[in-house]
């Protein structure tokens, strides 16, 4: 097991890694094709990269979260892009699903649990920065 940051990991990496996962995070970095290239380039033979991710369906770039400090330097792919990036640094795609339903419920799931945990979070963050984070999610 390792982590290392994905656009340096053929820096710091041994090649030969079957499985490759990408969990939440492409969207947010700076160079995706670069960790595309950085990832095929510590993967074996037959690796596997799997990315489960937020993807622009179309005017993410638009909306009122993009327009957020915090979310400027996020830049979820699309469908599209992705697959041209990452044939480009020699991946196939395989399947896409789409996982709305899921994240929606987890997102669900999670506001429950901030509602249920309310007066903790207050008491150890505050009331603005409860109420910040509920927004945001």
């Amino acid at each position: 097991f390792h982590t290392v940051s994905a656009d340096r990991c053929a820096d710091i990496l041994i090649p030969g890694f079957e499985l490759i996962y990408l969990m939440n995070a492409f969207y947010a970095f700076s160079e995706q094709e670069k960790t595309l290239a950085q990832c095929r380039a510590v993967a074996g033979e037959s690796a596997r990269l799997l990315i489960f991710d937020y993807e622009d369906l179309g005017g993410f770039s638009d909306s009122p979260f993009a327009q957020l400090a915090e979310a400027a330097h996020w830049k979820p792919p699309s469908s599209q892009g992705l697959q041209i990036q990452a044939e480009r640094q020699g991946w196939r795609l395989e399947k896409r699903a789409d996982l709305r339903k899921e994240y929606l419920r987890w997102y669900e799931a999670l506001l429950k649990r901030f509602d249920q945990r309310r007066e903790m979070l207050v008491r150890e963050c505050g009331e603005e920065a409860f109420h910040d984070a509920r927004g945001f999610y």
